[in-house]
């Protein structure tokens, strides 16, 4: 699930099913829970360090047709993070085809980016008027920055994944 300039460019993960030394997942599915698992993880400590309680995401939910969700029906080629059920929905097409034309970091910063909306909206930012949705887009960016930068603690990160989440915010800003 990598390109070719990652660690293993066709190799399916054998050992855990998620992150072992050959550094790819079995399928984009696991992939992009280990994505949220690891953004979780990463807000939780957050969280806890400043004396809060982190609300996990109630809805992690991939679709390949526009589906119903509480804050409207969801577009294909999209993303979004809806507060009324604290839900990340994801095109998983769209994705896929982000790991497989740019790599896999532009994936896992689309999904650490719609979890940064969540943190957002628990830290009572999102959808209060205190800021505005620019401001919010480039707030989730910012917060999605900060999981990879705990993904590059735990080692995660290689060389070519931070070239692959710039390439995704060039592609996706507004």
């Amino acid at each position: 699930m990598a390109n070719e300039d990652d660690a293993c460019p066709y190799d399916a993960e054998v050992f855990n099913k998620v992150f072992d030394l050959d550094g790819c997942p079995d399928t984009t599915l696991e992939f992009y829970q280990a994505v949220r698992d690891l953004a979780e993880q990463h807000w939780d400590a957050i969280f806890t360090a400043s004396s809060s309680v982190y609300t996990p995401l109630g809805v992690f939910q991939e679709y390949t047709q526009p589906i119903a969700t509480p804050c409207g029906t969801t577009l294909l080629n999209n993303a979004l993070y809806c507060p009324s059920d604290l839900g990340v929905y994801y095109d998983i097409d769209f994705a896929d085809s982000w790991l497989d034309e740019i790599g896999d970091a532009a994936s896992a910063f689309t999904i650490a980016h719609e979890i940064g909306h969540h943190i957002s909206f628990l830290r009572g930012w999102l959808n209060s008027g205190r800021i505005s949705t620019k401001e919010g887009e480039l707030q989730a960016d910012c917060f999605a920055g900060a999981t990879f930068a705990f993904a590059d603690t735990a080692g995660i990160i290689e060389e070519p994944d931070r070239l692959e989440a710039a390439r995704a915010l060039i592609l996706a800003a507004d």
